[in-house]
């Protein structure tokens, strides 16, 4: 991101091939005026680049040129001297190759504020929006968007080629994007309603909302929690404290939380670990490996097909499986004595549960072949209840 953009006047030329000037007026402790100006030709230009230390709107549309509004809006007891410090702002507009390039800048100062609103050819294939300490509002491209901030808001909707979007400490909101998307917020939530491309969701402390993923998710906090509704790929999730919340997924989901709870709808396959909170799967039917240093775990397994080899593992707490009455699996479970006597309760006659000492407070163990038996499910619980569940009986 440029250092400095609040450039002073004089570092800006004035460029544009037609410019209006609508009257100042006044809104609430702001004095305003707007600036229409049409960018000209665009003949040889496929890339849009707009840099400014204000908000950002900026909106696609079946045209063939750039125009754009700049609402000037200062801070002044009279119209006379708003008029003054309205001269402090300036524009430029310039041309480098391929690439078309509007700057906004003003004098350094608290009392000036500059909106850019922008129209632009939807079809353009690059569009880079730059703010110091405003936010951006960007919708309606075909092409890629790469959008900054110094600390606003990012908001972006309608892209069809890609995004890339980074602010330091405010939130992300996205609609429905095409292509490989790539967001990192300082601090602020994200959150996106459907995104097709392969992405990567990064926040510091915020947290993730995800509607709709049609290809491979990564999302990461430092603190906050995870929610993904759904996911067509494969999922990895990491949060520093969080809860993570997955609804459903086509792909495996792997996830990773330093205390909150992991929840999984469907998923094919899941590799989870806790260091301090529950874990609950509703239907999984692929691989498992799930654990947690305290905690309780619920395991249900889905469909015919037996999943591959699977682990449940608890340093404090009960661990619950529940297995479809057609499922061959291989089990073998170990629980040990904590602040509670261990057991192990089963609905299939074919685990077998024996005391590994004398009866008491001693480690339990349980084996057994379900169906036949099948891919291996190992489970072990430290201070709690093992209870395997038949569902599904016919």
């Amino acid at each position: 991101m440029t250092s400095n953009l609040a450039l002073a006047a004089v570092l800006f030329t004035a460029a544009a091939a037609a410019q209006t000037d609508a009257p100042i007026t006044r809104e609430g402790a702001y004095w305003v005026q707007s600036t229409e100006v049409r960018a000209g030709s665009l003949e040889g230009i496929s890339k849009l680049r707009v840099v400014t230390v204000g908000d950002i709107l900026l909106r696609g549309a079946e045209n063939t040129e750039v125009t754009y509004t700049l609402k000037k809006r200062v801070r002044a007891h009279t119209e006379a001297e708003a008029l003054r410090l309205m001269e402090l702002f300036a524009t430029s507009v310039t041309r480098r190759g391929d690439r078309l390039e509007i700057a906004v800048g003003c004098a350094p100062s608290r009392r000036l504020f500059p909106q850019v609103s922008v129209t632009e050819p939807r079809a353009l294939l690059e569009t880079y929006l730059e703010t110091s300490r405003g936010s951006i509002d960007a919708r309606r491209m075909d092409g890629m968007l790469v959008a900054e901030s110094g600390g606003g808001r990012i908001t972006a909707g309608d892209i069809g080629g890609g995004l890339r979007a980074q602010t330091v400490g405010g939130e992300i909101r996205l609609g429905r994007v095409s292509g490989i998307v790539k967001c990192v917020s300082g601090a602020g939530n994200i959150s996106a309603e459907w995104i097709d491309g392969d992405s990567w969701l990064e926040t510091a402390g915020g947290e993730i909302a995800v509607e709709d993923a049609g290809a491979e998710l990564h999302v990461s906090t430092g603190g906050g929690n995870i929610s993904v509704t759904r996911a067509r790929g494969s999922l990895y999730a990491r949060s520093a404290g969080g809860l993570i919340e997955v609804g459903q997924a086509a792909g495996l989901v792997l996830a990773e939380t330093g205390g909150g709870a992991i929840l999984v709808g469907a998923a094919a396959g899941v590799k989870c670990q806790s260091t301090r909170g529950a874990i609950r799967l509703r239907s999984v039917s692929g691989p498992l490996r799930a654990s947690t240093g305290a905690g309780n775990i619920v395991a249900r397994f889905s469909g015919m097909t037996a999943p591959a080899n699977s682990f449940l593992d608890t340093g404090s707490g009960d661990i619950t499986v529940i297995i479809p009455s057609n499922l061959a699996l291989t089990v073998r479970a170990f629980s040990s004595p904590g602040a509670a006597r261990a057991r192990i309760l089963t609905d299939f006659p074919e685990i077998r549960v024996r005391h590994t000492g004398q009866a008491g407070y001693s480690p339990l163990m349980a084996e057994g072949a379900i169906n036949g038996g099948g891919p291996l499910l190992r489970v072990t619980a430290v201070g709690g209840t093992i209870y395997f569940r038949r569902h599904g009986d016919k």
